[in-house]
């Protein structure tokens, strides 16, 4: 998958997406002006407004209803210094109940963190950009390609993660060091695989060694250990604790403290929600097919439970992982990271209701508003998200054994074992 060199004229950080035809712009925009679309996180996410910076004002919470116990507490809040007190940044979503209300929390911490972090530079490069069929990562990168546009940060280069070779890295690194170090950012995609990854790590490692002198910055991400004990996780506490020139935004309040505990030093860190938040609100495009969609993943995240069990009669129940939803092929990295994540919001749209060990199943379903069951797994790291973020949503719970996901699942949706499946309709 090749990766993009991109002139600094650039108007937009989407380069691959193929809107270039004058004729088809205007038709597009167009048709667009002629649409009354009342949802502006809607409106941001498919129209020409997709790129463009919110009013903050669009992305405050209404304190009136069930917030108005809290009111002057958040009033207060908002007007911290959360990139001085990163603790206190999810003391507002942890309380909202509605997935639109989460969703422009997310979007104004990222704008207010890591855009405040960001604001004094003009270019950047983005490094690792997701395009393998794990659905969550590509929807990350896509995340972080709306945010990028918004804030109007303009990328020299970008490369997917198989793509950023030792050569690229020089390639890169040849261009970079035309720019000042005060007017060029060096970035690396987020999602969940500092320390639990190695080969994350190492590829880490060694942007920080060639971009030496450039700030760094990280993408939200969290810290996944499964071995306190390992000679990788001893030389992660020696990278990562002790580099002034880098900041990581971490995911949740348990990897900021991991990040506290084990690489405390100059290194600097943030906390803020998973950039696919910045995807937006997404309603349904299909019909669900089944009354329960259960992504069950089988690598080294996984829960460990050993049996699925068996859905009420008349209930029609899924059971698969999203990496083996293959997506249709893209002729350059950035167009196929939007094909995936895409696909990934097809995926879940299978199901009435969702039962999933993914987080970003949990995410998506969020973004989607479709009602679903965590099953945390052994290092929380699915628990350790929905305590920081979404605790308050009003159509999610999270337990860490099947059986009770599936009489959960059962509850959100109204099954019993007498009740018919919708599908028998069809």
């Amino acid at each position: 998958m090749r990766d993009f060199k991109i002139p600094t004229t650039a108007d937009s950080v989407f380069p691959a997406v193929v809107l270039d035809s004058a004729g088809y712009k205007q038709q597009f925009m167009a048709r667009v002006a002629t649409e009354k679309i009342n949802d502006t996180q809607f409106e941001r996410t498919f129209t020409h407004r997709a790129q463009e910076l919110p009013n903050k004002e669009d992305l405050l919470p209404d304190l009136g209803g069930y917030l108005s116990q809290y009111k002057n507490d958040i009033e207060d809040f908002l007007e911290e210094d959360l990139v001085a007190n990163p603790n206190r940044s999810s003391f507002l979503s942890s309380k909202l109940r509605t997935h639109v209300e989460v969703i422009k929390e997310a979007q104004r911490l990222h704008f207010d963190i890591i855009g405040a972090v960001l604001k004094k530079y003009k270019y950047a490069m983005l490094f690792d950009l997701a395009i393998f069929e794990n659905k969550g990562d590509p929807c990350i990168s896509v995340g972080e390609m709306h945010f990028l546009a918004r804030i109007k940060l303009k990328l020299l280069y970008y490369c997917a993660y198989d793509a950023c070779s030792q050569e690229r890295f020089r390639m890169a690194e040849e261009q970079a060091r035309r720019y000042s170090t005060d007017d060029l950012a060096i970035l690396v995609h987020g999602g969940g695989n500092i320390v639990g990854y190695k080969e994350s790590d190492d590829h880490r490692f060694s942007i920080f060694e060639i971009f030496k002198g450039f700030k760094i910055f990280v993408f939200p991400q969290s810290v996944f250990i499964n071995n306190f004990k390992s000679s990788h996780f001893e030389i992660c506490k020696k990278k990562y604790c002790c580099n002034e020139n880098v900041t990581f935004v971490m995911r949740d309040h348990q990897s900021y403290r991991y990040a506290q505990q084990y690489f405390s030093g100059t290194t600097k860190y943030i906390l803020t929600p998973d950039m696919a938040f910045q995807i937006g609100s997404m309603p349904r495009f299909l019909s669900p097919v089944f009354d329960i969609m259960w992504i069950r993943r089988t690598d080294t995240e996984t829960p460990g439970y050993k049996a699925i069990p068996s859905a009420p009669p008349g209930i029609r129940m899924h059971v698969s992982d999203w990496w083996k939803w293959t997506t249709p092929g893209a002729p350059n990295s950035m167009e196929r990271a939007h094909y995936v994540c895409t696909n990934g919001f097809f995926y879940l749209q299978r199901g009435r209701v969702i039962i999933t060990d993914r987080l970003h199943g949990h995410i998506l379903a969020t973004l989607m508003n479709i009602p679903h069951v965590l099953i945390d797994n052994k290092q929380h790291k699915l628990s350790a998200y929905h305590l920081s973020w979404t605790a308050g949503l009003e159509n999610t719970y999270i337990t860490d054994d099947p059986d009770t996901a599936l009489d959960l699942a059962g509850k959100i949706q109204g099954c019993s074992s007498t009740q018919t499946s919708f599908l028998a309709y069809w």
